[in-house]
């Protein structure tokens, strides 16, 4: 769920979170994925220990780099809407939310 998305359904209280933080993914899941999948895939070669002038620097960098990635990718796809629907649910249970 993008920033944007986030503010309009502030805006439009009608939409339940749930549906809008884990429904159907209309425009920021493919994308996010499929650059995260290209920048990873890109950065395996070097993670590869091969023997070589700067090797012994470039590929611990490269295993780092692919993982925060993947950290980043899974805290974005799943953290993220999980504590959007959380803090509405208890704003909601507070009545700051109509």
């Amino acid at each position: 769920m993008s920033p944007t998305s986030a503010s309009s359904m502030r805006r439009r209280p009608t939409r339940i979170w749930s549906s809008a933080c884990f429904g159907p993914p209309a425009s920021g899941y493919c994308p996010s994925l499929m650059t995260a999948a290209a920048a990873g895939l890109g950065f395996l070669p070097l993670a590869a220990p091969m023997a070589g002038r700067g090797s012994e620097l470039e590929s611990p960098m490269a295993i780092i780099v692919v993982g925060g990635l993947v950290t980043s990718t899974t805290l974005n796809m799943l953290v993220l809407p999980t504590i959007y629907v959380w803090l509405a649910r208890r704003a909601r249970r507070r009545g700051a939310v109509p």
